[in-house]
């Protein structure tokens, strides 16, 4: 029932403002009472466009210091970065390559799979 009553500043309820229209509860209200409001949808709208504006301001912000990684393929000898140390120590052969940067690298020595993202691989030009 509160969500229902409109408040006092605005004259629309707090469902009003939240879904464009009133919800359901146990006092009989005509149906039209129920429809989205028009004024909602194109708010609806509004709301989207600035938050897509937003996200892509955002996202070229954080874009700024990127570089595009070049892809590896199956059978390349990579060196891997040591998540604590930072340091480029192990070496190992990429056995698969999945979506989204993700390789699966068989680890030279103890001849582990682990699973690396690109960013955490270079190639051995040593080898």
């Amino acid at each position: 029932m509160y969500r229902n009553t409109p408040l006092r500043d605005g004259g629309r309820s707090p469902a009003q403002l939240a879904l464009g229209r009133h919800l359901r509860d146990s006092i009989p209200s005509p149906s039209q009472r129920y429809k989205l409001s028009p004024e909602w949808c194109r708010d609806l709208r509004r709301r989207e466009l600035s938050m897509v504006t937003r996200g892509e301001k955002s996202k070229a912000a954080y874009d700024v210091g990127t570089k595009e990684l070049s892809e590896m393929s199956v059978g390349d000898s990579v060196l891997c970065q040591d998540a604590r140390t930072k340091a480029w120590d192990r070496r190992g052969v990429i056995v698969e390559k999945s979506p989204f940067r993700k390789y699966l690298v068989k680890m030279q020595g103890t001849g582990r799979v682990t699973i690396r993202n690109r960013r955490h691989l270079k190639l051995d030009l040593q080898k």
